[in-house]
C-alpha cells in the first residue's frame, strides 16, 4: 500500500509483480491498535484470534483504488512466484464473540484517510498466557 501510495503521489506508474490476482486482507492501523489494546486487557488470553476486514482484494483491485487509472498499472515479471500467496482472508469471528471487537474501518475509508494507515497482516495475531502480544505484521504505512 505504501508504495502504491507514495508512487501514485509522485505521479509513476503502479507496478504489480505477476498478473495481480493474488488478494490481500488490510486492516486499518487504528483497527489494529484496538484490538491488540482490547486483547491485552481480556483474561482469554490463551486463544489465537485473527483481526482483518473479512474481506479480501485483489492488487489489481487495489491498485485502481488507489490511482483510478488503469493505464498507470503496469504488471512486471514476479521475482519469486512460487512465495507468493495467492489468498490472505482473515475471519474475525472469534475476536468478535470473544472480544466484542470488529473492525470500524473500511478499505475505501482506509485509503481516504490522509497517511492511509493500513497494515497487511501476513499472519494471526496470537495472544498467550504471558502478558506480552505476538503479533506477525508487515507495517505498510503509519
Amino acid at each position: 500500500v505504501a508504495i502504491f501510495v507514495q508512487r501514485d503521489l509522485e505521479g509513476k506508474d503502479l507496478n504489480i509483480y505477476g498478473d495481480g490476482t493474488q488478494t490481500r486482507d488490510l486492516l486499518y492501523v487504528e483497527d489494529c491498535a484496538d484490538f491488540v489494546i482490547s486483547a491485552g486487557m481480556d483474561t482469554w488470553a490463551m486463544a489465537a484470534a485473527n483481526a482483518g476486514l473479512g474481506r479480501d482484494v485483489s492488487i489489481n483491485e487495489l491498485a485502481y483504488l488507489i490511482c483510478n487509472d488503469k493505464q498507470r498499472i503496469k504488471h512486471v515479471p514476479h521475482i519469486h512466484p512460487q512465495s507468493e500467496i495467492q489468498k490472505l482472508l482473515c475471519n474475525y469471528e472469534k475476536a468478535r464473540n470473544l472480544l466484542g471487537w470488529q473492525p470500524q474501518v473500511s478499505l475505501e475509508e482506509g485509503l481516504a484517510e490522509p497517511g492511509t494507515g493500513l497494515l497487511l497482516l501476513d499472519r494471526v495475531v496470537e495472544c498467550n498466557q504471558v502478558p506480552m502480544m505476538h503479533i506477525i505484521l508487515r507495517m505498510l504505512m503509519l
